[in-house]
Order: structure tokens, then sequence, then C-alpha cells
């Protein structure tokens, strides 16, 4: 039985401080609920921020704070969405957040609000500064809250230069692991109170606890920081090896282990040596001691002085970046580190929670929920019919996501068999395209190329668009480098999508509008439903189409056609686009996604290396001359010529029998 087997926790956090809270917990058992907006919250996709991939079936970052936790997306600006909220709360033993106050009063979650109505719950809240004051409903991040004004850059680096950077995230592990034993002896107490509590701490706090019994010391300094060359102690210090490692001692009680520290570096002379031997002493002459320790320690390689120090009783480390704390083999036998296999294949080593139980066991990991993931599960066990979760979440009150369809916020796949489905998923937006967008386009067209089993990909997108082009809104915000920055990015991922080895087909469900009608050109075959709109409407803004509609159009449907349509910015039917030849087919538009599989099916039966080849002579034929794209063609004829599908297709043909494709 888990610890905490039994206790149900609603999570409606955001980012990592209040995640870390409910990650620990749910390590503990406890029954966690992640409670997320219906595009998911913005720490899904923060890893980019540190260069980690931030898709579904590899989010590394996301998952440190999100494990083992179960996940339901929901609109709660909606009344229905406030009733399922408060479904959730009604037996619910904690509910943590790390959301701004006036957020909180937007939405009468509260603790005010939600105590009077459930006395028995346990409240926890985490923010940048208290709940006191003029600075209690500042935005305070880690990097503000913690490491700024928590004073912790303020003592790390050299006197009267900048701070030192931050570490990203770690002022709020460290505070929300602090809340974590508030919460335990809140749950304790109730249970000899009968009565709820408010637990509240936040990132300010957490540094000012941390770094207290050197604040606390500095009242007596005129300047906290130190350099490496004077410190207070100069056995408390980093030095340098031979070949060139850095490593840093701590000796605590000077006298008993300064005669072994001078038989580590040879100069056993020093050992009595009064100027040295007593702590009073040395910090007068630091600055010479620490040169006599540079001296000797550059003496000898880090394998010798590892040995060295050992032997005296010496405490020490050597200084480990991130890789070597991932390739740590003692973190890795402690658990401290767990290697985790990610839902596309890949082996991570990601954090465990730092408290271990013998009789317990290993702690538990599951992956971290994909947006709205167990929504349909959780919403049966509250009491709703699956007729009213269909409607929630036709009318956008929920997400339902299947755990097999991949991806990031707004775009996401699913593959069956050899096709794969992409699927754009900013309905409210109208699938507006902003970097977020292009991030998890990028990212999802990775997934499915690196996929060898698909070879053909249908896109489509959810509600009334395809893809309506960029954001305004976010264009309307942007700066010139900000939104050079977007259009080369889109350019780039556009021409990833052109270049697939995959047969790329566009299934267009509504406007395709600007950017969304460039993607589309970008695909190898476009059909469209009755209802779709086509149109590169840039000039309208000032601007002309940035993602290649001035090239490919033309292209698609011949140069006067395409000028047209560029030069007036006007919108064009499905059934205008098929006259001229932008789209191959126009259909009803509750076929259009059975037809595009049609397609793809008679894709699917024709040698995969044959289809591949044709695709290159094709794409890369249209870039070059005629007789340079013959030249082309030829090399890839005689590519096919050579495989073992073109004997295996010759003895179809002559047996009469369907072909078995090996894909040699």
């Amino acid at each position: 039985m888990g610890l905490l087997e039994g206790i149900k926790i609603i999570d409606f956090t955001t980012y990592i401080a209040g995640s870390i809270v409910t990650r620990i917990l749910a390590d503990y058992k406890a029954d966690v609920i992640k409670v997320e907006p219906l595009t998911g919250e913005p720490f899904r996709v923060w890893g980019r921020t540190l260069g980690a991939p931030t898709g579904a079936q590899e989010n590394p970052m996301f998952e440190v704070g999100n494990a083992n936790k179960k996940g339901i997306s929901i609109d709660l600006k909606t009344e229905e969405g406030q009733e399922i909220m408060h479904r959730l709360l009604a037996d619910a033993d904690v509910f943590i957040t790390n959301y701004r106050i006036q957020a909180l009063e937007t939405l009468n979650l509260t603790y005010e609000e939600l105590s009077r109505k459930y006395p028995l719950l346990v409240y926890g809240f985490l923010n940048g500064f208290g709940t006191q004051g003029e600075m209690a409903r500042d935005p305070g991040f880690d990097v503000i809250s913690f490491w700024a004004r928590g004073s912790v850059l303020g003592f790390l680096g050299e006197p009267n230069g900048s701070p030192a950077s931050s570490l990203p995230a770690g002022g709020d592990v460290i505070s929300g692991t602090y809340l974590v034993g508030g919460i335990l002896a809140a749950l304790y107490g109730r249970k000899k109170t009968g009565k709820g509590e408010k637990v509240e701490s936040s990132l300010y706090h957490g540094a000012i606890w941390s770094t207290g019994l050197f604040n606390t010391a500095s009242n007596y300094w005129e300047n906290p920081r130190k350099t490496r060359s004077k410190p207070d102690s100069p056995l408390a210090n980093s030095f340098q090896s031979q070949d060139r490692k850095w490593f840093f001692i701590g000796v605590m009680e000077y006298e008993r282990h300064w005669p072994g520290l001078c038989r580590v570096i040879d100069r056993i002379d020093l050992s009595d040596d009064a100027r040295y031997l007593y702590f009073e002493n040395a910090n007068k002459n630091s600055v010479e001691m620490t040169r006599i320790l540079d001296e000797g320690f550059a003496k000898y390689t880090m394998e010798e002085l590892e040995s060295r120090l050992a032997e005296a009783d010496i405490a020490f480390s050597r200084v480990f970046d991130a890789h070597d704390i991932n390739r740590d083999p003692h973190a890795l036998e402690n658990d401290f580190l767990r290697v985790v296999t990610m839902p596309n294949g890949n082996s991570v080593p990601l954090p465990t929670s730092p408290c271990q139980f013998r009789k317990e066991g290993l702690l538990p990991w599951e992956h971290a929920p994909q947006i709205g993931q167990d929504a349909a599960a959780i919403l049966l066990a509250l009491g709703y019919g699956n007729e009213e979760i269909k409607d929630l979440y036709e009318r956008s009150i929920i997400s339902l996501e299947n755990p097999r369809e991949w991806g990031g916020r707004y775009v996401k796949w699913k593959k069956d068999g050899s096709i794969a489905f992409l699927r754009f998923t900013r309905p409210q937006a109208l699938n507006a395209m902003d970097m977020d967008f292009l991030h998890d386009l990028d990212e999802v067209l990775e997934e499915i190329e690196a996929d060898g089993e698909i070879r053909v990909v249908i896109l489509t997108g959810e509600g009334k668009a395809f893809v309506a082009g960029a954001d305004i809104e976010a264009f309307g915000r942007m700066t010139v480098e900000e939104n050079y920055k977007m259009l080369e990015y889109g350019l780039k991922v556009t021409r990833k999508l052109e270049l697939m080895k995959k047969t790329t087909i566009a299934a267009v469900n509504g406007f395709a509008l600007g950017g969304g009608c460039e993607l589309a050109l970008a695909c190898d075959i476009r059909i469209a439903c009755d209802t779709a709109v086509f149109g590169q409407p840039e000039v309208g803004l000032g601007i002309i189409p940035g993602g290649g509609g001035t090239q490919r159009l033309p292209r698609a449907v011949g140069y006067g056609i395409a000028t047209e349509m560029i030069v007036t910015g006007d919108q064009i039917s499905a059934q205008r686009a098929l006259e001229i030849g932008l789209v191959s087919k126009v259909v009803p538009k509750d076929e259009l996604i059975s037809q595009a599989v049609l397609l793809a099916e008679r894709i699917c039966k024709n040698a995969p290396i044959a289809i591949q080849s044709a695709l290159k002579a094709i794409k890369e034929g249209r870039e070059v001359s005629l007789d340079e794209g013959l030249k082309i063609e030829i090399e890839c004829f005689d590519l096919c010529f050579q495989t073992k599908d073109r004997i295996e297709g010759v003895k179809a043909f002559f047996g009469n029998r369907a072909p078995v494709w090996s894909g040699e």
C-alpha cells in the first residue's frame, strides 16, 4: 500500500514550483489529478528554452514535474468548466496552486472561497513573494523571486563584478520541495483537529530560508562576496589539478585536518607552522595559503589527488557539470537518477524525488499525462455520461486526447499502419500559426520522418480551418527582428514538409489562408472539402506572402492566376481551386478524411522505393532545367531497377497476384 494511497489531490499548477509539490506527493502514491487549460499549461513547451525536446513522445522537462499524475484539461472560464472543478473538489483532500492571486479571484478558487465550501480541504499556495504587502500580486518566476531578490545571485560572483547566472528552475524545485512538508503536516493536523488548513510558501521565503545561515553571518561582514584567491577559509575552496580539472575541498575541523592536507601536497614542513596551523591565523594569511595550495595541488592529476585526499580523509569532490551528473554511476546506483524510456524509445536519465523509503521500495514512474489524457475516465467517475462528455468536448469545455496521439499543444499526430494523421489543434484561433505552432510542427515532422513504417502523411485541421494563416494578434506585437525570426523559421519548417520522403496529402477542411495555403502548397497532393476556402490575403495587411506563396503558387496554378490571387488578395472556393489545379479533388466535408485515407491506401499498395524515387524526381526536377530533371529521373529509375521490389513487381504481374514489397 502506498504511503499516501487514498489521498486525493487536485493539482492546479503551472510551470515547475507548484508541479514539483504534487509530483513528490504523487511519488508517494497520492491520487493526483492535474487540471490544465484546454491547450495545456505553458511548461509543456518550456524545455525548448534549454534545447530539450517538448513533443508528446519525448518531453523530459515536463516529465520531471508531472510524472505519476492523471490529467484533465478544462475551460474554467465557463460555467460547465467550473462545475467539473467543483465536482473534483467535493471529495478532494488537497488543492495545490501557484497561479497568481488575481487569477484565482477571477476563477473563484481562492482559499476563502474554497474553505467555505470544503472545510476539510488542505489548500496549498505557492507564489513569488507571499500573500502580504505590495508585492503579493507581482509576477515572480524563480530567477526573480528566488535567485535575484532572494540574494542567491548577490553573493555568487566576484566582488564588484556582475552576478552569476541562475540555475534554471532550481529555486522552483527547492521552494516546491519545502511546501511538501507543510502539506503533509496539515494533513496530519487535520486528523487531530478535523479541520482543513491553508499552507503558504513563496519563492522569496524559500530563498531566505535556503541562504539563512550565510545571510545571518553577513550581518558581520562588509562585503559578502569573496574571491577564490582570498577566501574566508582557504580550506573550503576550489582548486585545479595538473590535468586542469576543478575540485572543491571542504574542511570544517581546521586544526584536525591541516596536517593531513600538508601530506597531500607534500608540504609536511608547513604542518606545524603557526601562520597556517590555526584558523584565526590562516584567515589572516588566506591569500598566501591559497597560493601554496594551488601550487601543491597542481603537481598531481585529478586521479592522483582523489587517492591522496581520500587517504587523508579530506572531504572533497570534483566539480561536476550536468553531463557528469547524468553519467554518474553513483547517482544511478542509488536511484538519485533513473533512466526513463520515453514513448519514442529514447532513454533519458531523470532525477527522482529526494526521499527514499526502505519498506516502500522503489518509487513509481508513470509518464506525465498528455493534454486531457484521462478526461473521459475522470468524468465518468464523477458521474458524467458518455453523451455528456462528448457534448462537453464538442463545445470546447474539455479536451479529449487519444493516448496514442502524439505531438505538442498545437500539432498532434497518430498513425495507423503505414499512414500518419497530422492534425492542427488550435481551433479557437482557427489554427493560426505562431512560434509555438511552428515548433510543434517542426518536431512532429521530425518524429514522422524518423518512423520507417510510415509512408503517407495526411494533414488536416481541427474545427473550421485547415490553417487560417499567421496569428495576427501575435504578429501585431512583434518587433522587426522577432518577425524576421518567425518568418525564417516558418520557411524552414515549410521546406521540411515539402522535402519529406513520405507522400504528404493536405486534406483541407476549411480556411487555408496565407500561411495555411502555403502549408497546403508544400504538400504533394491536395484535396479539399466543398466548404474549403483558399487565398493569399497578405497584401491587405501591407505585406506579401512570406512562407513560399510567391514561389509555390505560380508553380501550382500558373503565373497569371497566381499573380491575380496574390495581388488582389482574393479568396477562392474549393470548386475554383479544383478548376485551376490547386487541388485534385473536392468532396463533401464528412467524406474528406475517408477519401484521403482511400488515396493513401492506393499509394501504399505500390513499391516503397519506387514512390520515394518518384517523389525525389518530381521535387528535385522542378527546381532545375528540363535536361537536368531528366538526368535525375534516369538516376531514380536506375535505382529502382536494381531493387528486389522491381523483381517482385514483375513476378507478381506475370503471376497475376498482388506484389509483396520488401522495401529493398
